[in-house]
Order: structure tokens, then C-alpha cells, then sequence
């Protein structure tokens, strides 16, 4: 909330776009606003949606969300003020289609993930036992997910904190280290860990048999978190760290400044003052840290020609993966939409449909892809050199992929992604909320 004017501590647990909402119609009673609290890839957000706009701005906060709306603007030839910051830093991006680069003719990087077994076997970092804390809280309290490498412990019938806490931090410890050869520590009535062992158990109780996906303003699942990556920690020999570091790493809060807001909110609004009257565009920039210099493009951005959003002239993607072991769910989840981003993809191999989604499926078509999802891509029919050709209607976009079968982990990278110029290994990225401001002039 120290981030924005419009929010007071009342407001908390109110979605942002409705508070936003009542404080600038309070302020400004002339302004019509409508609000919603939903996900962006909604089907109701649709290119009709996006058509009764004159522009856009994106006030985002993660990769996949940004890229859709990127995608939906490009559908239907809508501008698009795209912009971020970090700390002192931030920066505006107008995107014209056919003018200027689109969002992801710039590769970003991706948010930081960690192999398997060092979350599981070795962590070294308070990192990993946040993700690891993480993990176990969703396997207790959260919806199933057949990705959760801690799925194992569904099987454990454990209703008491205390028994969770000594097979946890005890048991298991004790069993890793004869496995390991390595000296951890087992915690087990140690007094100088109740400081955590306490919020574990009051937290686990209040917890207990409901099911509630982690949020990191959600009291109770911030101080199991906690607890959980703390006691993780210690047996590890890792330096513990406080509750607010701890929703720091949990929620992937990057640090926001007010007033660096501010700056890129103003510029944003110029920007788009200047696409209305037709005038030329440029990318700014708010740098330096302590002098928040602002800065612009001598010129406009052209697209890339090798950007395979906004580029209709497509080049073919080429997928290493272990056709026996990749599932079609997994390659959906970890490949489709994690990392083209598509939210509603179709996916054809010849003049055979593979996989379809959105609306207007009948059950007899639903069930028969769940069980497809749960085969692997050669039992689907797709081998070595094959191209198949992924497309979603709602964002306008298409891909051709082409695999080539190699021997590789399932669990730790199931697949290699290689374009045209390099490769780069791709894991699960860790999904975030999303929230969008749309905003008609």
C-alpha cells in the first residue's frame, strides 16, 4: 500500500481495482470507470473486449500476463503503454502494431527457478527453503498439483502439528543425512527453535482442513511459510531470516518507490497524449539511483523481424525433448503456456487435432483430452522431426514447433527449447496473480 495515494490500511483486503475505482470517482465524480477483479485470460476479455478501447496500459506484474495483453493488442491493432519499475528505476514502452517492437521482440529473462533435488535434498540457500515451505503448504492447504515435487506427502496420514513437525524436521532429517553422508541437523524438542516451531503449529491448526492457495498477506499462511522455511533452514545449517525478508522471497515482491510511480504514471499519460494527436512515440527511461534521471530513445523501436508475435513470417522452434517420458500435459503446462504463453492453445500434427481447449467443448471432447494429457508425445503420435503446429485463437498468435528426441530428466528439465540462434533450458515458472488496468480515453 506505500506504493500508491489511493490506498489506506482499511482497504487491505479489498480488490485494487474497486478501491482505485470509488477513490478517483470520489475525487473526480465526472469519471465513468468500470472495474473488475478477475483474471486477465478470462474468456471475457476477448478481442471484442480489447476493441472497445481506445488504449491500453499495463500496470502488470509478471511476464506471462504482460505478454497476453501484449498478444490481444497486436490481435486487434489496439497501442499499448507498457511499463515497469524497480526500486528508482522504471520505464515506458508504447507498442504500435507494425511501428514499434512488441513487448517480446525483447527476450526477458524469466523469474529464477531451482532444480528438484536441491530444493528437496540440498538447499544452501534461504531461497530454497522458502520454495520448499512453499511447496508443503500447497500439498496441505492448496488446491492438487500434479507438479508439486512434494506430492508424496499427500500420502501421509498426519493430522497433528506435532507429528508433522517431527517427521518433517526430525525423521526425514535424520534419514537424509545416512542417505546424504552429510552432518544436518535433526530438530527435535530443541528449545532454541520454539521461536518457530510455535507459529508452525498455531498456524497448521487454524489452517487444518481447509483448502486455501498460498497469499502472502494471508496471516496464517505467511507464518507457516515462515515457520516451515526457518526450521527448514536450521537443519541445513542456514542462516534463518526474519517474517519480512520471508514475504519478500515468498511473494516475489519487488521493491517499490512511490514516487518513481508516480514518474512513469506521468509519462505514461504523456506517451499515450501523444499517440492520440498522431505524433511520434520514443521508449524513456528513469535511471540512475540517486540523481532519477530521465531519459528517451533517440528513435522509435522498429519490430524484430525474427519475433515470432508480431512477425507473421514465423520461423520453426525447435524442441528437444524425450518423446517416451514428456507427457502432453507437461508440455502444455511447462512449454505452452509457461513459455509462449498462450492461454487457450490448439495443437495440430497433420490434419489431426491433438489438443484443444476453451469454450464450447462437449464432455465426450473434455475427457477425451484429459486422458490424452496423461500420455506421453509419442503415445499422442508425435516422434522424431515431427512439426506440429500450436496456435491460440484468442491472442492471434501460432507456433511451429519440431522435436527431436533426446534422452533427458523429465523431472528437472523435460525439455530443451532451441531456436534458430541459441539454446536455452526452460523449468516451471512459478505462476503469480495478475491484475490489469485497462483504461478507455
Amino acid at each position: 500500500m506505500n506504493r500508491q495515494f489511493l490506498f489506506r490500511k482499511e482497504d487491505s483486503s479489498k480488490p485494487k481495482s474497486q478501491v482505485a475505482s470509488e477513490r478517483l470517482i470520489h475525487l473526480y465524480p465526472s469519471l465513468e470507470i468500470t472495474w473488475k477483479h478477475k483474471d486477465i485470460k478470462d474468456s471475457e476479455f476477448n478481442t471484442e473486449f480489447y476493441k472497445s478501447f481506445d488504449l491500453v496500459f499495463n500496470a502488470l506484474d509478471n511476464i506471462e500476463a504482460r505478454k497476453h495483453v501484449n498478444r490481444m493488442c497486436m490481435s486487434t491493432n489496439k497501442p499499448l503503454i507498457e511499463s515497469g519499475t524497480n526500486g528508482y528505476l522504471g520505464n515506458v514502452t508504447p507498442i504500435l502494431k507494425g511501428v514499434t517492437k512488441c513487448y517480446e521482440c525483447t527476450p526477458r529473462k524469466e523469474g529464477k527457478t531451482y532444480p528438484i533435488c536441491t530444493i528437496r535434498s540440498t538447499p544452501s540457500k534461504i531461497v530454497h527453503c522458502v520454495v520448499w515451505a512453499k511447496a508443503l503448504y500447497e500439498v496441505l492447504f492448496g488446491e492438487y498439483d500434479e507438479f508439486n515435487y512434494l506430492n508424496d506427502l499427500r500420502g501421509v496420514k498426519i493430522e497433528e502439528a506435532g507429528k508433522w513437525l517431527k517427521k518433517l524436521f526430525y525423521e526425514d532429517i535424520v534419514e537424509l543425512s545416512k542417505m546424504k553422508n552429510k552432518d544436518y541437523r535433526p530438530l527435535l524438542n530443541d528449545h532454541d527453535v520454539i521461536e518457530y516451531t510455535n507459529p508452525f503449529s498455531q498456524s497448521y491448526e487454524k489452517l487444518k482442513g481447509k483448502i486455501i492457495p498460498f497469499d502472502k498477506d494471508n496471516e496464517d499462511a505467511m507464518a507457516f511459510v515462515y515457520a516451515a522455511a526457518n526450521l527448514r533452514a536450521i537443519n541445513f545449517s542456514i542462516p534463518t531470516e526474519s517474517s519480512f525478508k520471508m514475504k519478500q522471497i515468498a511473494g516475489n515482491i519487488i521493491a517499490a518507490i512511490s514516487s518513481t510511480n508516480a514518474i512513469i504514471a506521468s509519462i505514461q499519460v504523456i506517451e499515450a497524449i501523444k499517440i492520440l494527436q498522431h505524433k511520434d512515440v520514443r521508449d524513456v527511461y528513469v535511471s540512475n539511483a540517486q540523481k532519477r534521471l530521465i531519459s528517451s530513445s533517440i528513435a522509435k523501436s522498429n519490430p524484430d523481424i525474427d519475433c515470432w508475435v508480431c512477425n507473421k513470417e514465423q520461423k520453426v522452434i525447435k524442441l528437444q525433448a524425450d518423446l517416451r517420458e514428456l507427457t502432453l500435459g507437461t508440455f502444455i503446462e511447462k512449454f505452452v503456456k509457461a513459455d509462449l504463453g498462450m492461454a487457450e492453445p490448439l495443437i495440430e500434427y497433420g490434419n489431426k487435432m491433438i489438443y484443444e481447449s476453451g469454450e464450447g467443448l462437449r464432455e465426450e471432447e473434455i475427457a477425451m483430452y484429459d486422458k490424452k494429457l496423461k500420455k506421453s508425445m509419442l503415445e499422442n503420435g508425435i516422434e522424431e522431426k515431427d512439426i506440429v503446429i500450436i496456435e491460440d485463437l484468442m491472442q492471434d498468435v501460432k507456433a511451429k514447433i519440431e522435436f527431436e528426441d533426446t534422452k533427458l530428466d523429465p523431472n528437472e528439465f523435460p525439455f530443451f527449447y532451441k531456436s534458430v540462434e541459441n539454446v536455452e533450458s526452460y523449468t516451471t515458472i512459478e505462476p503469480k496473480k495478475r491484475s490489469v488496468i485497462l483504461l478507455s480515453i
